[in-house]
């Protein structure tokens, strides 16, 4: 979307890996000068078909995979982030012990799979679509500058 298809400056997704009941899956993406939000949602719909009918390749999940991994391998660079992974996992009702766990299993993560939740959670049923629409800021007054302060 951003390279090829050029629609998008900017594409992404995130989810709650960790959650008390069920968790969100959100695509996001910011389209590029002279494309629409329409021509971006379709190009949404697109890569989510694709995967419904042609899957993952092994590449692309070993990728994903090899990101997940040293993203929690660099958390462990922030006494914060250790502190945030230890509260949202205990928090949750899970063990900080089980971060290891996660990870493991993570790694058994089938393309398959990926293909069977996307079919299976991927449809109109269970899709919000939302627009932020950035209002011009004009008639607004520029913020006065601090007096007397010297740098």
């Amino acid at each position: 979307m951003v390279r090829e298809n050029q629609i998008a400056n900017s594409a992404s997704a995130g989810y709650g890996a960790i959650a008390r009941g069920p968790s969100i899956f959100f695509p996001s993406a910011v389209p590029r000068a002279g494309k629409t939000v329409v021509e971006l949602e379709q190009a949404l719909r697109g890569e989510i078909e694709k995967i419904i009918k042609e899957g993952v390749t092994e590449e692309e999940l070993a990728r994903v995979k090899a990101q997940v991994v040293a993203g929690h391998v660099y958390q462990r660079d922030s006494i914060y982030s250790q502190a945030m992974q230890l509260g949202r996992l205990e928090s949750m009702g899970l063990s900080f012990r089980d971060i290891d766990t996660i990870l493991e299993k993570l790694k058994t993560v089938t393309a398959q799979q990926v293909r069977d939740v996307t079919k299976k959670y991927f449809n109109d049923d269970s899709l919000t679509v939302a627009v932020l629409d950035p209002q011009p800021l004009e008639n607004k007054l520029p913020a006065k500058a601090p007096t007397g302060l010297r740098h």
